[in-house]
């Protein structure tokens, strides 16, 4: 389950605000086809702003397949950068890190 994590954001009024943001990430996600990813499977948490003055560092965490090729990563980057600097019109600065993962160099899950 990829994990999309923004550091930085500044505190999203009014209220319903944060979720439009989410489901806004998350449907961009989805559209890529290379990512074979649905709705429901990706997850975002937003981290407050404490000193980046106005920045916003994303950092985007899946498993590594072969359909989720250097230019595939790149179009996530740049679609979610877009997304995010549409909704956060103030930020100066609004940077990508996708990192993927293979499971077999450490993973675990837990589910009931």
């Amino acid at each position: 389950m990829p994990l999309v994590k923004f550091f930085g954001v500044p505190e999203i009024t009014p209220e319903g605000a944060c979720t439009k943001f989410k489901s806004m990430v998350r449907e961009t996600i989805a559209a890529i086809p290379e990512m074979n990813l649905t709705i429901d499977e990706i997850s975002v948490l937003l981290i407050p702003e404490v000193c980046f003055d106005n920045e916003i560092h994303i950092e985007a965490t899946f498993n590594d397949r072969p359909e989720r090729t250097p230019d595939v990563r790149e179009k996530l980057a740049i679609a979610v950068t877009k997304v995010t600097a549409e909704f956060f019109k103030n930020a100066k600065l609004i940077e990508f890190w996708g990192n993927p993962f293979k499971k077999e160099q450490g993973f675990a899950d837990f589910r009931r």
